[in-house]
């Protein structure tokens, strides 16, 4: 039995705003997680619990809203090739975090819009709470 509108109390602003414009009329939601949500971060405790977080809620609102035909999945990209990489303590290329890549290369912003679009597409409409892991092998499930 799906949840009625009132019974579902999703946290975040964002997942709220969307849940209440889809309506019982469904639609596709797209979390942003990381892969320290899943396999941790040494010294980044912080940021590890907050991603995991999103994946509890992504995992939650998947199931409690499919009955409505609204599909909640996230990504969690690992080592992403981005400005936000190449300075201060994320400098991929310096750090030698690369070498212990397992495709010995980190992952473009295109590769996780790749997988954004297709959670989004009816390609996926029978994927629902799940988390696409972009990390290139760092984290294997």
């Amino acid at each position: 039995m799906a949840p009625s509108t009132s019974t579902v109390r999703p946290s975040g602003y964002v997942n709220r705003a969307a849940i209440r414009a889809f309506g019982d009329g469904g639609g596709t939601i797209v979390n942003m997680s990381s892969v320290a949500g899943l396999a941790g971060s040494p010294g980044n405790s912080h940021y590890s619990a907050a991603k995991a977080g999103i994946i509890g809620l992504t995992r939650s609102l998947g199931r409690e809203l499919a009955g409505r035909g609204i599909r909640v999945n996230a990504v969690a990209p690992g080592s992403i090739d981005t400005p936000m990489s190449t300075r201060g303590s994320h400098r991929l290329r310096d750090s030698g975090a690369v070498g212990s890549l397992p495709m010995g290369r980190p992952g473009t912003p295109d590769e996780v819009a790749q997988a954004i679009l297709y959670l989004a597409s009816d390609q996926s409409t029978y994927i629902t709470g799940e988390v696409r892991n972009i990390s290139g092998g760092y984290y294997v499930s």
